[in-house]
This record gives C-alpha cells, sequence and structure tokens, in this order.
C-alpha cells in the first residue's frame, strides 16, 4: 500500500493533485491565461450543490465546461479546498474573488474561511474596498467592522491614494458618521477631491 492510500483524506488530496482517474473538465478564464483543469465529478457534485446539477442533471455533457468569470488561480484554490478542506488565502484582493466562486457555487463553509481572512487583514489600504465588497455581498459583520476601522483610523484611511479607487457614495457615507477621526477638515475636502475627479472620469471614459 502507498502512504498516499493510508487515509481517506490522503487518497483524495492524492487525487486532487496527481489528476488520476479524472473523469471531468473545466475550462477556466478568458484569452492566453485561460487554463484547463481535470477534476473528479464525484468530488465537485459532493461539494456543491451547483456542479452537482452542472455534472449530473439534465444538461450534463461531456465536453469541457468553459467557466469566464473566475480566474485560473482562484478557481485552483477553490478546488483545494473543495478536496482536501484546505484553503492557501495569500491577499484580500484573492479573497473577494475566491468569495465570489464560493457564492456562486454554493460552498457556504468556505464563504465563512474568506470573510474571517478579510475581518483579520483590515487596513488603511483596503478598508473602503472591504466596506463596498461586504455591502454589495450583505456580510453586515463585516461591513460594520470595516465602517469601524474607518471612522477610528479616518486620517489613515482618507490620504490613501487607493481612495482613488472607491465610489463616491462610499465616501458620502463616511463623511455622514459623526465619530469619523480626521485630522482636519483639508483630509476631508481633498479625499472627496480624489473620489470625484475618479468617479467623473469613469463617467466620461463609459460615454
Amino acid at each position: 500500500m502507498s502512504d498516499w492510500q493510508v487515509s481517506i483524506r490522503d487518497r483524495v488530496r492524492h487525487f486532487f493533485y496527481s489528476k488520476d482517474l479524472s473523469d471531468c473538465q473545466f475550462q477556466v478564464g478568458t484569452g492566453s491565461s485561460s487554463q484547463l483543469f481535470k477534476v473528479h465529478k464525484f468530488i465537485m457534485a459532493i461539494s456543491s450543490p451547483v456542479f452537482e446539477a452542472m455534472l449530473f442533471g439534465l444538461m450534463a455533457n461531456d465536453r469541457p465546461i468553459l467557466i469566464e468569470d473566475i480566474e485560473p488561480d482562484v478557481f485552483e484554490t477553490m478546488l483545494e479546498y473543495m478536496y482536501t478542506d484546505n484553503v492557501t488565502l495569500v491577499s484580500s484582493d484573492h479573497c473577494y474573488e475566491l468569495y465570489y466562486a464560493a457564492k456562486k457555487y454554493m460552498l457556504p463553509f468556505l464563504q465563512k474561511k474568506c470573510i474571517e481572512f478579510l475581518q483579520s487583514n483590515i487596513n488603511a489600504e483596503n478598508a473602503c474596498r472591504g466596506y463596498e465588497f461586504a455591502k454589495l455581498f450583505d456580510e453586515p459583520s463585516f461591513m460594520k467592522q470595516c465602517l469601524d476601522f474607518i471612522k477610528y483610523q479616518g486620517t489613515s484611511v482618507l490620504t490613501e491614494t487607493s481612495l482613488k479607487d472607491v465610489k463616491l457614495t462610499t465616501i458620502i457615507t463616511i463623511l455622514d458618521e459623526d465619530s469619523l477621526n480626521v485630522a482636519s477638515e483639508v483630509t476631508l475636502f481633498k479625499a472627496v477631491e480624489m473620489c470625484a475627479d475618479n468617479n467623473d472620469k469613469d463617467v466620461t471614459e463609459s460615454t
């Protein structure tokens, strides 16, 4: 008996890395970065009701399944979790995308792991984006934690260059907070100016 056959966890992990006996393929991503993944229908189906319907439902077929709204590295991280129960979270940006994939394929425990990672890594650079993410995906606890951080670290947050990517509605929400801790009104003015300029640019480019 080989070492990888000792336990069920080791056996499943072996098939994740070796791709032996794979019976399904996913083409993930777009353009030159697109990547082909060989997987096992049984593992996919018992992990996700969405994949179960996709692979064993009325519309199932033997062609590679195309997924264009998820990056290959994110899909691989999701597979790692589905096969091994472990997940490697490397950054908040990566975690936002992984959460989206987990929500799409109904993996609630992976969603929870993503939120826990994000909550543990709030900083001045990502707090506003975290707030917008939490609002979009209806994660009230994380949204409150981001807003609290923004209030207490107002000056640091509002002087970050990443603020240029924040929605104007988010800045307005922040400015409405009574206990916002900022060094001066100049900080507030510059933050609004930076955000407004970028929002105007987005509108111009889209017309």
